[in-house]
């Protein structure tokens, strides 16, 4: 093939046929694009009320969806754990034990608030009652819970800022645990404190503040 020469520069007539097609498709093209854009936009401006009534008609029906299914959660939940016994507490993980205790304190009128978790600071669940607040750290142990439970819930106590610090356990407390936890104010339920007071909670709710 024939190789033209122009300014010192060789070039292959075949390069430019393809160079020109291409270009020549590439302004077609914007141009295509462009008046497709524009229709788009203009369809878009002409269904803007109708777009805007489907979004918050889609938002509302999602934000129900969701609510739906947290309360059917939530319910789901509470009417399970109001058939928990001491001897299926024995069986729960340590956040189950929470939730639990979180439930109970629920059924005797208390605000209640989850808090347990990586950086818990010691607590495990907030309690609120006629004014008075309290942190709980649950401990469903086997054995007996030593004094660092009442010394990180001593922390909590401070951190949450909170009138009342308790300790809640399915098990016993250690000596040393109930001696600093006299001398500190700290509340603790054990095994047969934790029997009764599940044996006494209310079906339902109590109203409180």
């Amino acid at each position: 093939m024939a190789i033209k020469y122009y300014d010192n520069k060789r070039v292959d007539p075949l390069k430019d046929r393809i160079a020109d097609t291409l270009e020549i498709s590439g302004t077609l093209g914007f141009i295509i694009a462009a008046s497709f854009t524009y229709d788009t936009y203009k369809s878009f401006l002409d269904h803007l009320d109708y777009l805007f009534a489907a979004f918050i008609f889609y938002s509302i029906a999602a934000l129900i969806f969701i609510l739906f299914v947290k309360l059917t959660k939530r319910l789901y939940k509470r009417t399970h754990l109001s058939e928990t016994t001491l001897q299926k507490i024995d069986t729960f993980s340590g956040p189950q034990f929470e939730d639990y205790l979180d439930f109970i304190f629920y059924l005797y009128g208390y605000k209640t608030k989850k808090i347990g978790g990586s950086y818990d600071f010691g607590g495990d669940v907030l309690i609120k009652k006629n004014g008075v607040s309290t942190v709980i750290q649950a401990k469903r142990y086997s054995d007996k819970v030593g004094i660092k439970a009442v010394q990180e819930v001593i922390g909590a106590r401070t951190y949450y800022k909170t009138d009342k610090a308790m300790v809640v356990t399915n098990s016993y407390f250690t000596p040393s645990a109930k001696r600093l936890a006299k001398r500190a104010d700290v509340t603790l339920m054990n095994r047969d404190n934790l029997s009764k007071f599940i044996a006494k909670a209310p079906k339902k709710p109590i109203k409180g503040e």
